[in-house]
């Protein structure tokens, strides 16, 4: 009796020594916040599909979860970091693994890297109109339900500084605007080739430039007074036009009156809040091939309703005040070269407000390097993960 007691002492102190009393030999998930858990793979050592199902979105969505090396052999006090990485449009949970290298990026650092499937369309929000597709609130699957299920079933860092969100394209519009709806969750976010500013691109798509307004008020106008014998006066214009144009002759008057004497509409599209004439602009009016109406309304619905003004991220940038913002964009293409502009728009805005902001404008890809082109490409959002990454680091807090 006195041997076995004796022979189990040892076994315990071996077990100490080599910290399996204390570490996760197996990581589980398990149902909380609203996630009912269908199915865990694991995929390798560190990578994990969870498949769950929520009451705010459609379908069973995936997420994607990469571990650091020694998650399983740490000893349980030991609490980690977590980055949110988000997929662009048309993607999922696995895009960042699978063409975005994230596992040899991430992978041998000291954090865990959730990665959501945000639909390829979603857009982090959750939708002004969602139609058929109810329900579409991916900014609350995400942020009121994975977030806390995230901390529930693995050894987080809890506070807002042990998490930081960053994504490309789509998911860099969804990173900056979940850190501004929840600034208490982040301490650092980040975008790549982010579509950032809503009220200056407004389904451009890939016809991006399209600010015709611009270009016959503010260009137009003054070339024809410099060329020709004009009355330059506002006494010495009018301007009509005849359905589309009708109302721009409309438009154009209420925003450049000190233009005009006078304006006339011929059968002019003048309520843009009567739904019909609302449907006939969005029908014709895409981003690759998919309407917007959905994730934010439409665009000149009242400031009440529209998802425009409510989720633009330069508009609610004083929410940042509190974190530090990267910022990474190209400018080779109609579409990275569209984006850009919103990227400088929000850096702007932070600077002014104060808040910590880096910008890195790669240009064609040169100064960044690993292959990027400086355009709207994986080869660029890589790069900017790997240089973002040790900054994002710097900033999250590590237990132990």
């Amino acid at each position: 009796m006195g041997g076995s007691n004796f022979t189990i002492a040892i076994l315990f102190v071996l077990c100490i020594l080599v910290n399996c009393a204390t570490s996760d030999k197996e990581v589980n998930f398990d149902s909380a916040y609203g996630l009912t858990v269908r199915s865990i793979s694991k995929v390798d050592d560190q990578l994990y599909d969870v498949i769950v199902s929520s009451n705010e979105v459609l379908n069973d969505q995936t997420i994607r979860i990469l571990l650091p090396l020694d998650y399983t052999t740490s000893d349980r006090s030991r609490r980690y970091p977590v980055l949110y990485l988000l997929h662009g449009s048309f993607g999922g949970a696995e895009d960042w693994t699978r063409a975005g290298n994230a596992q040899n990026i991430c992978g041998n650092a000291s954090l865990i890297t959730v990665m959501p499937n945000g639909d390829p369309f979603g857009f982090y929000t959750n939708w002004i109109i969602p139609g058929n597709a109810a329900p579409q609130n991916w900014r609350t699957f995400h942020m009121e339900q994975l977030v806390p299920w995230i901390d529930f079933n693995l050894r987080t860092v809890t506070s807002k500084q042990g998490r930081a969100i960053a994504g490309l394209s789509m998911g860099g519009f969804g990173a900056i605007h979940y850190a501004e709806f929840y600034s208490h969750n982040f301490i650092y976010a980040a975008s790549f080739s982010g579509a950032l500013d809503l009220l200056n691109w407004i389904i451009p798509g890939n016809a991006a430039p399209q600010n015709w307004r611009t270009f016959h008020m503010e260009q137009l106008v003054p070339w024809i007074d410099f060329n020709l014998r004009t009355v330059t006066s506002k006494q010495g214009r009018a301007i009509a036009g005849l359905s589309m144009g009708g109302f721009g002759a409309i438009h154009y008057a209420e925003f450049y009156s000190h233009n005009f004497i006078y304006a006339a509409s011929f059968s002019g599209a003048l309520d843009l809040l009567n739904t019909n004439v609302q449907n006939g602009i969005l029908n014709l009016r895409i981003i690759d091939d998919v309407p917007l109406v959905g994730p934010f309304g439409y665009p000149n619905a009242p400031a009440s309703t529209n998802g425009w003004f409510a989720y633009d991220t330069i508009t609610h940038a004083e929410e940042l005040h509190d974190l530090s913002v990267a910022l990474y964009t190209g400018d080779i293409g109609d579409l990275e070269h569209t984006l850009r502009d919103g990227s400088y728009r929000l850096q702007e805005k932070l600077t002014s407000l104060n808040v910590p902001v880096y910008l890195n404008d790669y240009g064609n890809g040169q100064s960044i390097g690993y292959e990027c082109d400086g355009g709207h490409t994986w080869s660029c959002w890589k790069a900017a993960l790997i240089d973002v990454l040790p900054r994002i680091l710097a900033n999250l807090q590590q237990e132990f």
